[in-house]
C-alpha cells in the first residue's frame, strides 16, 4: 500500500556515498528517469518512512511512502549522521540532534535540490526546524 510521503525526501546512494536532500516533491524531477531503474539507492521522507521513487504516466518522478509509520527513522538518522561526519567541517553535537534537526542541517550542508536557496525555501525549512514557528534569522 502507498502512503503520502512528507518532504524533504532524502536519497542515499550507498554505492557512491552520495546523500541528496530534495526539499520538495517537485524537486525529485531533477532525477533522471534512468536513475530510478539503474541505480541502487534508499529514499526516506523527513519522518523516517522508507520511500519508493517511481515515474508516473506523465514521466514525473513521484514519491510514495511504503509504510504508514516511520520504521526507518533510525536508519535515516545513521545515514545523515555519517554523511555529515564525512562533510567538513565537522558539525558539533550531531549525535544529540533530533531527526528533523538532522534533516535541516543536511539541507544546509549536503547536496540539495533545488540547488538555489531562495528566501522562501530557506524560511520554509527553518519553520520545519523550529516546529512550525517562523525563524527571526
Amino acid at each position: 500500500m502507498d502512503y503520502e510521503s512528507v518532504p524533504p525526501i532524502v536519497v542515499n546512494n550507498p554505492r557512491d556515498g552520495g546523500v541528496t536532500v530534495f526539499l520538495t516533491l517537485e524537486a525529485l524531477n531533477f532525477l533522471e528517469p534512468w536513475y530510478l531503474t539503474d541505480e541502487e539507492f534508499d529514499a526516506y521522507d523527513v519522518e523516517g518512512r522508507a520511500v519508493e521513487l517511481r515515474l508516473n504516466q506523465r514521466g514525473d518522478t513521484v514519491a510514495f511512502a511504503i509504510e504508514a509509520e516511520p520504521a526507518h527513522a533510525s536508519e535515516l538518522r545513521a545515514v545523515l549522521q555519517q554523511a555529515l561526519k564525512d562533510t567538513p567541517p565537522v558539525y558539533p553535537g550531531i549525535e544529540a540532534l533530533s531527526l528533523s534537526d538532522l534533516v535541516a542541517v543536511a539541507a544546509e550542508r549536503l547536496d540539495v535540490v533545488p540547488w538555489q536557496h531562495n528566501g522562501v525555501l530557506v524560511r520554509a525549512f527553518r519553520r520545519i526546524r523550529k516546529g512550525g514557528k517562523e525563524s527571526q534569522n
